[in-house]
């Protein structure tokens, strides 16, 4: 299959300075101009779609502004000034100052010398003074932004620049997203259980209203938009500009097209570790236009009822994706519990438990396992997917003592945990078994980040 290059696509657009989702009069103002302007549109749905992102967009740029990428914040003390005298501050923002200016009376308080304690200060090492600038800068940091303070405690930095020519970057990216087996037919195993006849069919209908609406208020007013340049934030406040939206995808859902703005993607390039260069340590993101995530949104949640009315996907061994469960934490105890434990119910569990593209395998012999690996393996190779043995772990005990067993998956080995111990749900799986091993790594892990402070 060869990928068609598509020419004259709009590069980066600098995003719109929308008001706050609580300007009430902003957005009435918002939500009727646009509106006139979209209902005048005419042709067809495809191309009242590709010209509606442009006009909001260039009605936002034109009303309010665009933020500038890269622009420093202006310190002019008499513009600032002037800003702050027309700004009005909300009730919750006049709290939030006081205790902000509390907290900075307290520190300078604490740090104030007295005056018979003045005269020894020129007593002080500079080793000393550089600890207490240290702790002042922290101490700064901290109350400017907790979040984001805290939140850099526990992340690894990631840094870097990629550094590799044009055609390396688009050879990858033409290799990653190239599927050459997209038309080949698949043919379901022999010893894979036959699907039974659905008892419900799965709803094929235009989308709803009510979907629509329940699809635009979950994510958040802040996310990053697409190529286009139009957030979320405007269609949780705008109702008629999603209303036309709504009407336009009832018409292409018929008509089974897919508009061509709905299939482009701004990539964004992340590094995965520190001083990252090529192209291996990046991990690549796709930013869609909100317009075609809220479209293509209702067909998972269609699917997912579909699932789960004809007991199609069993949420004893996999609830990832499916609403409703508590998900992570649950798994979390599901896999590091022993697999295969009898139930209450005298019910005993798989001995595959599986969360999203994780999966975790328990049975009683060792060619048990050599046996379910290879099935695992053409499983997946039928599905197109691919297992990775340098990040699977394997364990094996024999009365109650760890042995040194060696597992494959396609004559690739397996690491074990007394080689590579390794982190999964926030538990460390190595050769200790002990709960109090367990305990020490999570409070070495808790309260390690903190010793800044």
């Amino acid at each position: 299959m060869q990928l068609a290059m598509e020419k004259n696509i709009q590069g980066y657009r600098p995003q719109v300075k929308w008001p706050k989702s609580g300007s009430k009069k902003e957005w009435t103002k918002v939500n009727a101009d646009p509106s006139k302007i979209l209902n005048e549109l005419r042709g067809t749905a495809e191309k009242k779609l590709d010209k509606m992102s442009d006009l909001v967009y260039s009605y936002g740029v034109e009303r309010f502004g665009a933020k500038e990428r890269g622009k420093k914040k202006n310190n002019n003390p008499s513009q600032v000034q002037k800003a702050a005298r027309n700004h009005v501050p909300g009730q919750k923002e006049k709290g939030f100052e006081k205790t902000v200016e509390e907290i900075l009376t307290r520190r300078v308080s604490w740090h104030k010398p007295s005056a018979s304690r003045s005269k020894g200060t020129s007593g002080k090492t500079a080793e000393s003074r550089k600890r207490c600038k240290k702790k002042e800068r922290t101490r700064t940091s901290f109350y400017k932004d907790p979040f984001r303070f805290v939140k850099a405690l526990f992340t690894k930095e990631k840094s870097g620049s990629l550094k590799v020519s044009k055609k390396e970057l688009e050879d990858h990216l033409k290799a990653t997203h190239t599927d050459s087996q997209i038309y080949e037919q698949r043919v379901i195993p022999p010893d894979m259980p036959p699907i039974p006849q659905p008892e419900h069919q799965l709803d094929d209908s235009p989308p709803r209203w009510s979907e629509v609406e329940k699809t635009v208020r979950k994510p958040r007013a802040t996310s990053a938009p697409g190529p286009n340049g139009v957030p979320y934030r405007l269609y949780k406040n705008a109702p008629e500009v999603l209303r036309f939206l709504w009407r336009q995808m009832k018409v292409v859902w018929k008509k089974q097209t897919i508009p061509k703005t709905w299939r482009r993607a701004g990539g964004v390039l992340i590094p995965k570790e520190k001083d990252a260069l090529n192209i291996n340590q990046f991990r690549k993101i796709n930013l869609l236009n909100v317009e075609g995530k809220i479209f293509f949104s209702i067909v998972p949640q269609r699917m997912t009822t579909y699932l789960k009315q004809n007991k199609l996907i069993d949420t004893s061994i996999q609830k990832a994706g499916i609403p409703g469960f508590s998900g992570c934490l649950e798994h979390t105890s599901m896999i590091w519990v022993v697999g295969g434990e009898r139930l209450q119910s005298g019910q005993h569990l798989p001995p595959i438990r599986a969360y999203m593209d994780d999966m975790a395998t328990l049975t009683s012999t060792i060619a048990c396992t050599k046996r379910l690996l290879a099935k695992l393996h053409a499983n997946i190779t039928w599905a197109r997917m691919k297992l990775k043995p340098s990040k699977s772990r394997s364990i094996s005990i024999v009365r109650r003592k760890l042995i040194d067993q060696r597992f494959h998956i396609d004559e690739t080995p397996i690491p074990m945990v007394q080689e590579m111990p390794v982190k999964s749900f926030g538990q460390w799986y190595n050769a200790s078994f002990k709960d109090s091993d367990q305990s020490d790594q999570l409070r070495e892990e808790t309260i390690g980040p903190f010793a800044p402070l």
